[in-house]
């Protein structure tokens, strides 16, 4: 009786074990960005297979975000008093990245639903505007903050970078700025499939100074003191360095 149970139950447990959900193995090819006095930016490559229950009707979809180090950041709206610029009003986030790349297969709008993507942060505006909409202020103040940031590198969408190479292997190439902040970086990326996140898999990368760069950095919080005395006498180096070549 007992074989003839485990007979029954033979095909369901085969079914088990050949069919799986998908799982992701992702990578970075860079484990550490090293920021030195000739740092001019680097290019890093993000690439990963999906394992489990490859193809099927629906094809995948990849998106990946990847975010730096947190900072609180205040923007100032200008104003123009009798021909003179001036701060006005202010609005303080907190809690922001100071670098973040969206990276996908394909537009968001044709992987997921909006907000679906608000809810996995694969939105800029996700990070500055609280999911309830927040006060007018704060959409105010958060889009004129992702436009700057976008400006300046830190922030970008770049759909369509993720490449698959085959059904299940995929890669994107990612650019770290010159004036990229130093410190952990994480890269969350997920995998859809009907719009709807089947895997998931974070790694991560640190961004580091070396050099005289990283001793400046350790100094102005470490010892400030020495900080203050290297400070003093780089500006009459170079000033005197600077009267030097003038006077030739």
């Amino acid at each position: 009786m007992v074989m003839k149970s485990f007979l029954a139950l033979l095909p369901f447990l085969m079914l088990a074990t050949t069919v799986r959900a998908e799982q992701v193995v992702a990578a970075i090819s860079h484990p550490s960005v090293e920021i030195s006095s000739s740092f001019e930016g680097e290019t890093l490559t993000l690439f990963g297979n999906i394992e489990g229950r490859v193809g099927g009707p629906s094809p995948y979809e990849v998106a990946v975000v990847v975010t730096g180090p947190l900072e609180t950041v205040t923007v100032w709206e200008k104003a123009r008093f009798f021909g003179i610029w001036s701060n006005t009003e202010a609005f303080s986030f907190s809690s922001v990245p100071s670098f973040l790349q969206i990276l996908s297969s394909r537009p968001l709008e044709q992987i997921a639903a909006q907000d679906r993507l608000l809810e996995l942060y694969l939105r800029p505006e996700a990070y500055l505007v609280p999911a309830d909409g927040g006060t007018k202020a704060a959409r105010r103040y958060g889009g004129e903050l992702i436009r700057l940031m976008r400006e300046e590198g830190r922030y970008g969408l770049r759909e369509n970078a993720v490449l698959f190479l085959s059904d299940s292997l995929y890669k994107a190439r990612l650019d770290i700025p010159s004036h990229a902040s130093p410190g952990p970086y994480v890269a969350q990326t997920y995998i859809f499939r009907d719009g709807e996140v089947v895997a998931r898999k974070t790694d991560g990368f640190s961004v580091r100074k070396v050099g005289f760069e990283r001793f400046l950095a350790q100094a102005s919080t470490r010892s400030p003191l020495i900080y203050g005395v290297v400070s003093v006498l780089l500006a009459l180096a170079i000033g005197w360095l600077g009267g030097v070549i003038f006077r030739r």
